[in-house]
This record gives C-alpha cells, sequence and structure tokens, in this order.
C-alpha cells in the first residue's frame, strides 16, 4: 500500500469519526433537553395586569401610543370608532412595548385602514380593541401613507365618552348602565370578587353576553354585560371584576374601555 492510499484511508477513518461524534453529541444533547423539565406556563401575572387595565378610568391615547402629542381637546374633525384587526408587530403581554406597530382597522363603513405607531401598552391594542381615530385633514397622509390616526386630542374623559357612545351604539351597553356609565367617567370601579361566570349564549360585535354572580356592597348580586372572551376569561383566572354601582340600586359591569 502506497502512502496516498494510506493518507486516504486515514482521512475517510477521520470523517467517519468525526460523523459520529457529531451525531452523538446532537443525540445526547436531545436526551439532556428531553430529561428537563418543562417550563410551567403560569398566566396568573399576565392576567393580574389585564384586570388592572380593566378596572382604570379611560385613558389618553398618549397613554399606550409612543411619544404621541398631548391632548389638547380640540377639534380636529370628526372622530369615528374602528376595530383592531391585527396587530403587526408590536404585540407584547410582556412588560409594556415602545416598539413600532402597524395596525390593521376595520372601518364603519366596511372598508379596512393601515395606521403605523409605536406602543407603549400592549394590552389595550389588541385585536378586538376599540380605537378612536380621525381621517387626517383635507385628505392628506402621514410619512408612512396612513390616511388616518389616533384621534390623540381627545381628553381622557372625552376618549371614554366616544367609546361608550359606540358601546351603547352596538348594544354591548344597555340603557340603564349607559346612564350610570356617563356619570362615572372619570371615576373608578369597585373590585367584587367573581363566584360564577355563564355565558348567555348572546353573541354581539364579537363580544359574549354572561351573567356574573358577584359579591358587591356586602352581598351576592348578579350582573350582566358583554365580554370579550380575552376578558371572560380575566374574570375567571383573577376571580374578581370591576362594577361600579347603579341608580337603582344594582351594580353595573365595568367596561373595558378600548
Amino acid at each position: 500500500m502506497n502512502v496516498g492510499s494510506v493518507v486516504a484511508a486515514v482521512l475517510l477513518s477521520l470523517s467517519v469519526v468525526l460523523c459520529v461524534l457529531l451525531v452523538w453529541g446532537e443525540a445526547v444533547s436531545e436526551w439532556r433537553a428531553l430529561r428537563v423539565p418543562p417550563r410551567p406556563h403560569d398566566p396568573a401575572r399576565y392576567f393580574t395586569r389585564r384586570r388592572h387595565s380593566w378596572a382604570k378610568a379611560p385613558e389618553t391615547l398618549r397613554d399606550w401610543q409612543v411619544g404621541g402629542p398631548s391632548p389638547d381637546g380640540k377639534a380636529r374633525g370628526p372622530v369615528r370608532v374602528a376595530r383592531i384587526v391585527a396587530v403587526l408587530g408590536g404585540e407584547s403581554s410582556e412588560e409594556g412595548g415602545e416598539v413600532p406597530a402597524r395596525l390593521r382597522l376595520a372601518l364603519a363603513d366596511g372598508g379596512t385602514t393601515l395606521i403605523h405607531t409605536e406602543l407603549s401598552n400592549a394590552l389595550n391594542v389588541t385585536p378586538g380593541a376599540f380605537l378612536p381615530i380621525r381621517r387626517l385633514p383635507q385628505g392628506g397622509s402621514s410619512l408612512s401613507g396612513d390616511t388616518w390616526e389616533p384621534a390623540w386630542e381627545l381628553p381622557a374623559h372625552e376618549v371614554g365618552r366616544v367609546l361608550l357612545d359606540h358601546r351603547h351604539a352596538l348594544g354591548l351597553v344597555d340603557d340603564d348602565g349607559y346612564r350610570v356609565l356617563c356619570q362615572r367617567l372619570s371615576g373608578e370601579p369597585e373590585s367584587a370578587p367573581v363566584t360564577a361566570v355563564r355565558p348567555t349564549g348572546a353573541v354581539r360585535a364579537g363580544q359574549v353576553e354572561v351573567d356574573l354572580v358577584v359579591t358587591a356592597g356586602g352581598r351576592p348580586a348578579l350582573v350582566r354585560g358583554f365580554l370579550r372572551p380575552e376578558e371572560i376569561a380575566t374574570a375567571r383566572h383573577t376571580g374578581r371584576v370591576p362594577v361600579t354601582r347603579s341608580t337603582r340600586g344594582g351594580w353595573v359591569l365595568w367596561p373595558t374601555w378600548h
């Protein structure tokens, strides 16, 4: 056997050994990964944050839009309410955002539009959420090509009134609840323990009607209202919902404003 053949045989043997070692190493790595206990999924912290956000009074849009202008209350054209269909980037259930996002919105006339923004609180900016917007003046568009923008000029109580009017028009808030909530736009609700959550079977505007048995004012009470599936999950996971006292002596379910 000549030297060339010996060298070739040695190189081939080394290649085979290296391949075997790589395969063995990968197998050992996978085996070790399988023996590591899975990291438990604990949604408690997430749902606690959602409940805290739910229980707040109406907020200005600046509270979730990074770097947005401060509201000045000056009218800049008719305000409409759009529904967020998709959040394209920027959505997060963890700590905050301050990340760019594109929001695909469904308009009242059946059309859709896209707006670019940066989010600081992604909890209120999820698919299904409502967003007060207005068309940019004189048919103009932003540098990103947007023709609509959030109605940033609205003070907090006006944001609440616009969203409450919209919920009432959709039938998500009844007349008594509407009157009560109109008077409480700058207030805060009470946190009531929940003992039962019972869907009635009615669905409207993508939200589910539920009967909630709560303890409010020191006694059991029945509260009915429309909630998104994620809000129902929040009530079940945390065991509490925000409510406010009705003028008729009962209780009204506090809405998630967005």
